[in-house]
């Protein structure tokens, strides 16, 4: 008997929603969903901050490369000493590269952590920028709430904003 009941509960609870069409509204809570990621990967500015990375990565990329060659050349001149060295003149030479190639190192490894750091937090940053943009909407959609698209289990289109979000972000920030 229990379990009937707490179903019946439940069943109502989940469909009065949809039955309560000509009831007053005047508790309505408005919800209106967003996919981030998209603003950020469709918008404008959102493509021209992931190209400003790109780019970054690339020209790390590039260095990290033209570091690489350099060393290797250095070391193969430095192999091609090694019969006209005597051994402790070379191991000296051959320390001071190491030494020089792991400072090299350390140093590529953190610009390399510096640009992740950067992609991770443009998302974050990027939404902090266009936050009064997506207020806006929410507002003008009569919505009391905006909720990640990813988090709801049932709803209709009519509810999404992104779109009008993106036109707007673009409309703001496209030409910068």
């Amino acid at each position: 008997m229990y379990k009937l009941i707490a179903a019946i509960f439940v069943m109502s609870t989940l469909f009065a929603p949809f039955s309560a069409g000509a009831q007053d509204r005047s508790n309505h809570v408005g919800i209106a969903t967003i996919d981030i990621e998209a603003i950020y990967l469709n918008s404008i500015v959102g493509k021209r901050k992931i190209a400003e990375l790109e780019a970054r990565q690339a020209a790390l990329q590039a260095e990290n490369d033209q570091i690489r060659d350099d060393l290797i050349a250095e070391e193969q001149s430095l192999t091609e000493l090694r019969p006209t060295l005597d051994v402790e003149a070379f191991r000296k030479l051959a320390a001071e590269f190491d030494q020089r190639v792991q400072g090299i190192r350390r140093a590529r490894d953190a610009a390399e952590q510096a640009l992740t750091s950067d992609a991770q937090a443009a998302p974050n940053i990027f939404l902090t920028e266009v936050r009064d943009i997506m207020l806006e909407v929410m507002l003008a959609r009569g919505a009391d709430v905006i909720i990640d698209r990813r988090f709801v289990l049932l709803g209709t289109q009519d509810i999404d904003i992104t779109a009008e979000v993106i036109a707007r972000v673009d409309q703001e920030f496209g030409s910068e």
